[in-house]
Parts: C-alpha cells; structure tokens; sequence
C-alpha cells in the first residue's frame, strides 16, 4: 500500500442499529498511544465498510515506510476491534 492509494475497511455489521456509526483511527502498533489519527467519525456502521484515500494527513507518520494498524469503534455501542496485523504504507509514488 502506497499514499494514494484507496483501500477498503470492512467489518461486521451485526448488532448494529441503522443509526449507529462508526469512528475509525489509524496508529503505529510500536506505540498504540501516540500520534492516533482519525480517518473517519461519520460512517454508518450497518454499512459494513468504508473506502480510505490514504494521504499523508490521515497517517500518524510521513517516515516511510510506516507500519500501522486501524482501529474501529462504535462509542454507542461501546465496541471496538482493531486490526489482527500490521500492514505497511510506503510514501506516495515518484513523480
């Protein structure tokens, strides 16, 4: 994965009312605490997924590569589950 490109988040949508949302955040997973950024607020969790335009802004570092893993929760619900490994995001392609 590459800044630019635009990935798909999935994840369950079971249990959740039409009216539930939820909040997704990336982190580097060598310090879980710090620089967490957020990529979305606002999405529907009966939705089931969400399409992230990966920018230097939504990353909690621009030294590249850069190791991470995402974050979902949905605070009415008081759920939330991050990714099972870390994946890599390499800076933006050569002009």
């Amino acid at each position: 994965m590459q800044v630019g490109d635009i990935p798909r988040i999935t994840w369950t949508t079971i249990g959740f009312a039409s009216t539930d949302r939820v909040t997704i955040t990336t982190y580097m997973p060598s310090n879980p605490y710090l620089n967490i950024k957020t990529i979305t607020s606002s999405v529907l969790a009966t939705q089931g997924y969400y399409d992230w335009s990966i920018t230097k802004y939504n990353l909690p570092s621009t030294s590249y590569p850069v190791s991470l893993r995402v974050k979902i929760e949905s605070p009415s619900k008081n759920i939330s589950t991050s990714s099972a490994s870390d994946f890599t995001v390499n800076g933006p392609p050569a002009s």
